[in-house]
């Protein structure tokens, strides 16, 4: 009666007592109730077994859950359940890439035999998942190693249901490195079509505009590094979100608070950057006496506000996606806002002046040469060489509806 009671499904949820006690975090209770008898692979009503509920709800850290697990599987000869889809389609490889990525979990899955390539009701592999996914981090690395490690070949161009590759994904959520790591692993880039506005995120705050205004410049460097031509219509599709989001730098007002306002330039000349290296406290107190030593460049706050053109030769795009965060952590509001606009029009400016160059001559109707062009177009801003590729292509929609 015990042992029937360790494995009878509520009728209510669905769930067994083994799924309860994970989904709580009663960590202790579930390892007893493994000991004890309870299976393993029991699914609950959703199709969610334990080993999904773990790889799901538990940290990176908590491992040891499913070492437990996988060990009174083999004490009692039973076949391991790594690919079993609960009734979405979800392996428990599928949720170790979700979100909060977990390498450990991945790579112990991996070893055990979890398919890389098994995909979702909607056609999600878990590489489709870990492009999806906020942070540009090392996890798409790991995931590719792992999968080495392992003789086993992941499928770079496998297509969604709404036929989106992992590629398609990565520039979708602007993830520069993810971009790179896949096209250097052979993404076909012949059949890469940009996304349109309406694929891109629409949520909001922050630390999503911060993302849109380093990622998104960085996907397109990444993507024409490997040979993609970027046409007018990417580009004007990039400006559009920049507008949305209103990244636009509005007014001088942060070369005067660079100049005049001794508390702000107190507080970002304080507020060092490390692209791609993670410090703690200690670490970059002792960063900044060995500075010269360091092979990644450090820079403040500051550096980066009042010398955006020297920060532009030591970092990518790609770089700045993971320093861009820095520009929304000084507390006072007014000047999180300006510092961020201003080092976001910036390091887009590279980019703008690009992309806006044949629309202002094709408006002008070519009457002046190239350089003449060039060198009105520095004294606008982003916003206005924005308007200006969005009237051509008004202009080009009018004469083609003619």
């Amino acid at each position: 009666m015990i042992g029937q009671q360790r494995n009878c499904i509520g009728r209510a949820a669905g769930n067994a007592p083994i799924h309860f006690n994970l989904y709580s975090y009663d960590k202790a209770t579930f390892a007893s109730l493994l000991r004890s008898g309870a299976i393993p692979n029991l699914p609950n009503k959703d199709g969610l077994t334990a080993l999904h509920y773990i790889c799901k709800e538990a940290d990176d850290d908590d491992v040891f859950l499913m070492k437990l697990l996988f060990e009174i599987s083999d004490s009692r000869h039973q076949l391991d359940h790594v690919n079993t889809q609960d009734n979405s389609g979800k392996t428990p490889l599928y949720y170790a890439t979700t979100n909060c990525c977990k390498p450990k979990m991945i790579q112990m899955l991996l070893k055990r035999g979890a398919n890389p390539n098994l995909a979702d009701v909607e056609g999600l592999t878990p590489l489709h998942k870990i492009c999806l996914r906020f942070d540009d981090d090392n996890c798409v690395d790991d995931f590719f190693k792992f999968c080495d490690d392992n003789h086993q070949l992941v499928q770079v161009d496998a297509r969604d249901k709404l036929d989106r590759t992992p590629l398609h994904c990565a520039v979708m959520s602007f993830l520069p490195h993810v971009v790179d790591v896949l096209l250097d692993r052979g993404a076909d880039l012949t059949s890469f079509v940009f996304p349109t506005e309406s694929e891109f995120e629409t949520e909001n705050g922050p630390r999503f505009k911060s993302k849109l205004a380093f990622g998104a410049v960085g996907v397109v460097e990444s993507l024409e590094k490997k040979g993609y031509k970027l046409n007018d219509g990417d580009a004007l599709t990039i400006m559009k979100l920049f507008a949305k989001y209103e990244l636009f730098g509005k007014s001088t007002d942060m070369e005067k608070m660079l100049h005049d306002n001794e508390e702000f330039v107190n507080k970002v000349k304080n507020l060092l950057v490390f692209p791609r290296i993670k410090l703690d406290n200690e670490k970059k107190r002792e960063a900044r006496k060995i500075k010269k030593r360091l092979k990644s460049p450090i820079l403040s706050l500051y550096d980066l506000l009042s010398q955006p053109e020297e920060a532009k030769k030591q970092y990518a795009y790609k770089d700045f996606f993971s320093l861009g965060f820095s520009a929304w952590c000084v507390n006072n509001k007014h000047f999180k806002e300006a510092h961020a606009l201003h080092l976001c029009e910036k390091m887009s400016r590279r980019f703008f002046l690009r992309y806006a160059l044949y629309p202002f001559l094709e408006l002008i109707h070519y009457r002046f040469p190239i350089e003449m062009c060039e060198i009105v177009m520095k004294h606008l801003k982003n916003q206005d060489l924005y308007n200006i590729c969005l009237a051509v292509s008004c202009l080009r929609d009018k004469g083609n509806t003619k």
